[in-house]
């Protein structure tokens, strides 16, 4: 939905252990900022937790929804013109049809999301 339009990925480093690492830029010109907020455009919460779910889905090549939120902390404002490039760290756990995610989305100097949650696979 948001991938490859909202935001690309540069470079993702995953492993079987649990661990996904993604950099990713966002798109400064995307629609979602002329209404979110004209003159000083901020990444909706929602869009956040929206790009760690897609990077998932491309990880497990598998659909998933998102089913239950234990801790979802928005640190620092994503603006896009600040931060274009972020990094996005994922550590889950499979217990099918249920994933437990940790995610934190960040750069070099703020973090922006710290997210704990459950996915539930989509057959």
């Amino acid at each position: 939905m948001l991938l490859d339009s909202f935001f690309t990925i540069v470079e993702c480093d995953s492993s079987s252990n649990g661990l996904a690492f993604y950099s990713i830029t966002i798109d400064q010109g995307h629609d979602i900022y002329k209404g979110h907020f004209p003159g000083f455009p901020v990444t909706p919460g929602v869009v956040e937790i929206e790009i760690v779910k897609e990077l998932m889905e491309c990880h497990l090549n598998q659909k998933i929804s998102l089913s239950k939120i234990y801790n979802c902390k928005f640190i620092n404002i994503l603006n896009p013109e600040e931060t274009d490039s972020i990094e996005v760290k994922i550590e889950f756990r499979s217990f099918e049809p249920v994933i437990t995610i940790v995610a934190d989305i960040y750069n070099s100097s703020r973090k922006f999301l710290n997210l704990k949650a459950d996915f539930e696979l989509i057959s």
